[in-house]
């Protein structure tokens, strides 16, 4: 099984589960979150969560715009930011061509983006 796990919201809401998790047999989890890879992967390290033993690959939202040549800008805050139907479409269309199965996410609006595609949305929620 191939599935898809958020960063923020999801994975940091409670890292030593989803180390469990991500660590069972016969699947493979791909991290997709908004930020650029090198910071994504700089989080996930400071969770001591390792690339290969809990994760297969990191796929960010940024950067995958980036590549696309869609325009984006950055907040005061240093956050990044582009017309929200191209990021809120991006982690479906980085799920259907890694052909996962599930995707797991805190943001429900997220999901409409998923409706066309084989990768089932699953909201992530905790208290």
């Amino acid at each position: 099984m191939k599935i898809g796990v958020d960063l923020h919201g999801v994975i940091d809401s409670d890292p030593d589960l989803f180390k469990k998790i991500m660590t069972l047999k016969n699947r493979d989890v791909y991290i997709i979150s908004g930020p650029p890879k090198t910071e994504i992967i700089a989080e996930l390290e400071a969770l001591g969560i390792k690339k290969e033993l809990h994760y297969k690959e990191v796929y960010s939202i940024v950067d995958f715009l980036k590549e696309r040549g869609v325009e984006m800008w950055q907040d005061e805050n240093g956050r990044w930011w582009s017309n929200e139907e191209d990021w809120l479409s991006s982690k479906a269309k980085i799920c259907d061509k890694l052909s996962l199965s599930y995707m797991l996410d805190d943001k429900d609006m997220y999901r409409p983006a998923f409706d066309d595609i084989k990768t089932e949305f699953v909201l992530y929620y905790k208290e």
